[in-house]
């Protein structure tokens, strides 16, 4: 039996029509891929990092309850490091 040329283009379509959606669908799933790895590269470099940061605030400011024995503890307002005190 003889195929009808309308069902031939017909499958013809159907082929072309799988074929584009399966190439759109692996684009769009290629591209979250590309989107999720994006994000987990930003946090493997960055989220150590603010680790560290908030590790050396809280001990920065432990390291500041504690007073220190030096010249500038008893400075004042008028100490040497003052910017009004007329020296350069």
């Amino acid at each position: 039996m003889k195929i009808n040329n309308f069902k031939k283009i017909l499958e013809e379509d159907e082929q072309k029509f799988l074929g584009a959606r399966q190439d759109s669908c692996r684009k769009s799933i290629w591209g979250a891929l590309g989107v999720y790895k994006f994000v987990g590269q930003l946090m493997d470099v960055y989220v150590p990092k603010a680790v560290d940061v908030l590790i050396s605030a809280t001990n920065a400011n432990s390291s500041k309850a504690a007073p220190s024995d030096g010249p500038e503890q008893n400075a004042g307002p008028g100490g040497p490091s003052s910017p009004g005190n007329g020296r350069i």
